[in-house]
């Protein structure tokens, strides 16, 4: 469960796996598949798994710090009160995704997309999200303070409850999307921000 160095590799798929309290620092991971697992009250600091696939994992108070994740797919994982900081989150893809509870914290996904993926009560602070695109995601009582969208396409999506403080998105795409007891507040809306089909009832 602790990876012995800094170049480790996993060369079997990992399945049903609990590692609890691990702390692997600066480990490396290409093209593993992790099924079931359930990494609980653990630490991942300057980790960079590249291309895996995480089906089925539950994330449960982790603490993931300066942590790249390039080219990753995760289907159907639950993220509970998960900290994420200073993450690059590229090329990835989420789907059927649930982090409840989560922060994220100077994090910058770019060109990620998301796919029926459900936010529960999030905390996003000074993130950038670039060219994201969002389909289908239901984003509640989630809070996005000083986060730059820049090129999002989010459609179909359902912001409720959600608080926009201090937020900039440039071109910007909602096609869509409903907007229920959206709190605006300090937003930057400008002439790039494209809204098709909004619904705010």
């Amino acid at each position: 469960s602790v990876c012995p160095g800094p170049r480790y590799r996993f060369l079997m798929p990992l399945q049903g796996c609990s590692p609890q309290g691990c702390s692997p620092q600066g480990c490396r991971l290409q093209g593993s598949r992790l099924q079931g697992c359930s990494p609980q009250g653990s630490r991942l600091q300057g980790c960079s798994p590249q291309g895996c696939r995480l089906q089925g994992c539950r994330l449960q108070g982790c603490r993931l710090q300066g942590c790249r994740l390039h080219g990753c797919r995760l289907q159907a994982c639950r993220l509970q009160g998960c900290r994420l900081h200073g993450c690059r989150l590229q090329g990835s893809r989420l789907q059927g995704c649930s982090p409840q509870g989560s922060r994220l914290q100077g994090c910058s996904p770019q060109g990620c997309r998301l796919h029926a993926c459900r936010l529960h009560a999030c905390r996003l602070h000074a993130c950038r999200l670039q060219a994201c695109r969002l389909h289908g995601c239901r984003l509640q009582g989630c809070r996005l303070q000083g986060t730059r969208l820049q090129g999002c396409s989010p459609q179909g999506c359902s912001l409720q409850g959600t608080r926009l403080q201090g937020c900039s998105p440039q071109g910007c795409r909602l096609q869509g999307c409903r907007l229920q007891g959206c709190r605006l507040q300090g937003c930057s809306l400008f002439n790039p921000l494209r809204m098709s089909k909004a619904k705010r009832n």
